[in-house]
């Protein structure tokens, strides 16, 4: 499982490489990888545009632009244990593992998902539906006051971390 350093740098250099790109065209090289039906999958995510990348422990999200606020969907990445997101040259050959393809209105730049062990997943849902799952994981550690930390460790006797 990458560390939550290694996912706050994929973070930044999304917000880098994707933030603003529109979304022309969606390929989901293996299912498995995807939560839902992919064809769902694909049709939220073609056409919408990129407008926040951010991320809630380990899970990077894409906000992505909709018709009408109530209608906008959010793109949820967790890379498991070797899951990567590269934003490459479109014409770069694919690496093995590749599950899934992203391609930006330049033509010229795509997102990857690889995953060699498939422990990673892609998911689309509302905001609405986002902010249920992210609730149910708890404060994120860069937002957590000591206060707050010392309070939900009161107690226990195991390690932090063994």
């Amino acid at each position: 499982m990458p560390e939550l350093p290694e996912v706050e740098t994929v973070a930044q250099g999304l917000k880098m490489r994707a933030l603003g790109r529109r979304i022309v065209g969606v390929e989901v090289r293996h299912p498995g990888v995807i939560i839902g039906a992919p064809e769902d999958f694909v049709s939220r995510l073609t056409g919408s545009k990129i407008v926040a990348v951010h991320r809630k422990g380990k899970v990077l999200i894409l906000d992505l632009d909709g018709e009408a606020e109530g209608n906008r969907h959010c793109l949820m990445m967790r890379l498991g244990m070797t899951g990567q997101v590269t934003v490459q040259l479109a014409q770069t050959p694919l690496e093995s593992h590749t599950h899934v393809v992203i391609s930006f209105d330049d033509g010229r730049e795509e997102l990857r998902f690889r995953d060699a062990r498939r422990f990673g997943n892609l998911r689309s849902l509302t905001r609405e539906g986002m902010n249920k799952v992210l609730a149910a994981l708890g404060p994120d550690a860069r937002e957590m006051a000591e206060e707050e930390f010392f309070k939900a460790i009161d107690g226990r006797r195991g390690a932090i971390k063994s």
